[in-house]
């Protein structure tokens, strides 16, 4: 058998095939030389592959964009059969971390057996698929904290930061304390701007997992333990009701930051006597009253959160403030399920 020189029997020609012995074979058999001749679209069809993997994957970073941790699940087609075992999914596994310090990295491998021609070590063995998917969670990042100003703060902050670390104890350490915090404030007041001004394009199928990823993202940047919690698997609230109380929540979250001190709030939403109920529950300082305050009192003694209070009024909804100052506060917003026509 004769092959010209094409340079390494690297991916698919680096493979056993049949023919490989049944050309031979035929050839001692019938004692004349045999051609084998194969066009692309037949070598196509039939030489070996590597690239039928199916990723599924996410990345945890915090506020300043630093890698927290990922998880995912990779299925790996290997074809008829496994020439090279399992070695392109667990390539691919090892590699996704790449040049990333991943604190924290999980990734469930799936391999199975089709009626597809078989998997091997072609072209990067399992490597282009790995970083091709943690490059995509890269960009998601990316595009998450992607404003040039708040960049420029991130970088100011962890430049203040080294500086700090490296002054031990002199006496401007308290100072760069200082300047790192207000920038790390400023961070998040730039942040909560944009979101505030940000579309919200919410649906009723979307609206409980907006909600909990909303909290979730406040639990990340901020370090005040928050939760959400939800009695219901899903609403029927109109889009523009939807667009509110996501609105309430932000400015809820917002309010909690800047002015509470809490620890910990806690985000609740569920139907209760033909009422959508929304709470915002936070252990901070409360208002400077104590009691419970209806919608009407509130506006009669000209105290609660102004914009919050209008935008329930235009879902046709009511609010409750109850209040222990140094013990924390609690919102309780009402929107009927029937009976007020929605405009937004």
């Amino acid at each position: 058998m004769v092959e010209n020189d094409v340079g390494g029997g690297f991916g698919a020609r680096g493979e056993f095939y049949p023919e490989d012995f049944l050309i031979p074979f035929a050839a001692r058999h019938v004692k004349r030389p045999v051609k084998w001749i194969e066009d692309r679209h037949e070598n196509f069809l039939c030489a070996t592959q590597e690239r039928d993997q199916y990723w599924t994957v996410t990345i945890a970073v915090d506020s300043d964009g630093k890698i927290l941790g990922v998880q995912g699940r990779v299925l790996h087609d290997s074809g008829a059969f496994v020439p090279w075992g399992i070695i392109m999914p667990y390539i691919a596994a090892v590699t996704v971390p790449g040049p990333y310090v991943i604190p924290a990295y999980h990734l469930e491998t799936v391999v199975v057996l089709t009626n597809k021609v078989p998997t091997t070590v072609v072209r990067g063995a399992g490597r282009p698929q790995a970083v091709f998917a943690m490059e995509r969670l890269l960009d998601r990042v990316a595009r998450e904290l992607h404003d040039t100003a708040i960049q420029s703060l991130i970088s100011i902050e962890m430049q203040v930061d080294v500086l700090r670390r490296s002054s031990n104890g002199r006496p401007q350490t308290a100072e760069l304390d200082r300047i790192q915090h207000l920038l790390r404030e400023e961070v998040l007041n730039l942040r909560e701007l944009m979101q505030s001004m940000r579309p919200v394009e919410v649906g009723p199928n979307q609206f409980l997992d907006f909600m909990a990823q909303l909290v979730e993202r406040f639990r990340s940047d901020t370090g005040v333990d928050a939760r959400f919690v939800s009695e219901l698997e899903e609403v029927s609230l109109p889009a523009s009701a939807c667009r509110e109380l996501v609105r309430v929540v932000q400015e809820g979250l917002v309010n909690v930051r800047k002015h509470s001190g809490a620890k910990s709030v806690y985000v609740r939403f569920g139907a209760q006597n033909g009422l959508w109920r929304l709470v915002i529950d936070d252990d901070g300082k409360g208002f400077p009253f104590s009691g419970r305050l209806t919608l009407g009192e509130l506006d009669g003694l000209h105290r609660g959160p102004t914009v919050i209070k209008e935008r329930i009024r235009a879902i046709g909804g009511d609010l409750v403030i109850e209040s222990s100052p140094g013990h924390g506060s609690r919102l309780e917003i009402t929107v009927p399920q029937k009976g007020y026509e929605f405009y937004g």
